[in-house]
């Protein structure tokens, strides 16, 4: 091989006149003067005076890979290669380098190793040897992934590690030690010996959804599309198969508020089912101000924690089926669902109009919806006894209930009036609720309203 000469007309700043090249072990004949010598991740200020002659050794050291590297296997080399000039060198695949004495350093394959190679007269050539290992991840079978997949790999015990990347099936050649491993997302730790070839083969993953979840028409709507969270960092499409790492990973659907956990095998072949639900609230087609304005929550049946929560005319993607619905206002009824993979609820409202009035003797304790659909559980939260109330619930049947006191014989007593929702009807209902005089003095109520 050959290193590199430049003559040196000032140090200060560095400037050089001219520039040359020696080949190794064949002397070369320079006017007197300073040099700089560059050879591989190295360099040295030489002084020739005249007939005078400067020896420099070169130590060669080679990287040796357990097999033949292939054209798609990699291997990279980073150096100084001199103070004076601030430049570095970048060697990829190339095993084999020759380095001036002295006390060098280097990252191979992102493990920084310091090399002290004495310097001195008669010091003779050194030949240095490192075996490589190797790391690959190449899957058996995965012809449905949907693009080709990298993986990357990172020193474990670095402080500020580097990361390579590397294609599916291609060999990363590495120095022995402690390396992590990443793949969509998911990762494993693995201890290669000095010389170890190591192959890990992944399994698939898919999470699938119905395409009647109109996914495009939700990601319109919600200003985001839909997708899945591997490990909370990292995000894939939803109906696409994609290479994971074996062991425990996280899979939570970009509605749910928690992940599940599964446990990933070796060449595994996982498929997840995800259903939706898609609350409709009858808006007209591009009417912005009422689709995706309320609020949709995914419960676990007969449980106050939620499971998934997205908006209104957009699909609510979740896991399981012993699930309930609840929408935005409707103070806490909930529509249980189905098993199926794709169903659809449809909305109208309830408009309450209180007139209150007071009535000695006679007090309202709560007015509420109840539901006589026997989809529909729960009752709505106590409604307000002076102000309007506008509930949107599942269509169905219903009956508004109304507890009134009367404290003469302090009996409670419920009266209850049918209403069927149909989709987006609005049913109006106007109520007379008996408050305190200390109350009715509160409100502002125009003369005539109130009874004795």
């Amino acid at each position: 091989g050959t290193y590199e000469i430049y003559k040196i007309a000032s140090e200060s700043p560095l400037q050089f006149i001219s520039e040359d090249a020696g080949q190794y072990n064949i002397p070369k004949e320079l006017s007197p003067g300073s040099y700089l010598v560059l050879a591989d991740c190295s360099s040295q200020i030489v002084n020739i005076y005249p007939r005078g002659d400067v020896t420099l050794t070169a130590h060669k050291v080679n990287f040796i890979p357990i097999q033949p590297p292939k054209p798609n296997d990699k291997f990279s080399i980073q150096c100084l290669r001199s103070d004076r000039t601030r430049s570095r060198q970048h060697f990829s695949n190339h095993f084999s380098i020759a380095v001036l004495s002295g006390v060098r350093e280097f990252l191979v394959g992102m493990v920084p190793i310091q090399m002290n190679l004495e310097a001195g007269p008669n010091q003779k050539s050194k030949l240095i040897s490192y075996r490589l290992s190797s790391i690959s991840v190449a899957g058996q079978n995965m012809s449905d992934l949907q693009d080709k997949f990298t993986y990357f790999l990172t020193p474990v015990s670095e402080v500020a590690p580097y990361t390579e990347s590397q294609a599916d099936g291609g060999k990363m050649y590495v120095l022995k030690g402690q390396y992590q491993v990443q793949v969509n997302g998911t990762s494993t730790n693995i201890d290669l010996a000095e010389g170890e070839g190591r192959v890990l083969v992944p399994a698939t993953l898919k999470v699938e959804v119905s395409k009647n979840a109109q996914l495009e028409e939700s990601a319109k709507i919600k200003g985001s599309p839909l997708y899945v969270e591997i490990n909370g960092e990292h995000f894939l499409h939803l109906n696409s198969t994609y290479a994971v790492l074996p062991g425990p990973i996280k899979v939570r659907l970009s509605t749910a508020v928690k992940p599940i956990e599964i446990a990933v095998k070796e060449a595994e072949s996982i498929r997840l089912k995800a259903k939706n639900v898609i609350v409709k609230l009858n808006c007209a087609a591009e009417d912005w101000t009422c689709l995706g304005s309320r609020k949709v929550f995914v419960f676990e049946r007969g449980k106050p924690s939620q499971l998934a929560e997205s908006v209104s005319d957009t699909a609510v993607l979740y896991f399981g089926d012993n699930v309930s619905v609840g929408i935005e206002g409707s103070r806490n009824l909930r529509y249980n669902l189905t098993p199926l993979d794709d169903q659809i609820i449809k909305v109208g409202y309830i408009e309450v109009t209180p007139t209150p009035i007071h009535k000695a003797g006679v007090l309202t304790d709560l007015v509420r919806i109840e539901p006589s659909n026997p989809h529909v559980v729960g009752t709505t939260l106590d409604m307000p006894l002076d102000k309007m109330s506008l509930i949107p619930v599942p269509v169905g049947s219903y009956n508004l209930a109304q507890f009134t006191y009367f404290s003469a014989d302090g009996s409670r007593r419920k009266s209850t009036t049918p209403i069927f929702v149909g989709v987006g009807e609005k049913q109006s209902l106007s109520i007379t609720t008996f408050l305190t005089e200390k109350r009715i003095s509160t409100l502002d109520i125009s003369p005539g309203t109130t009874a004795n």
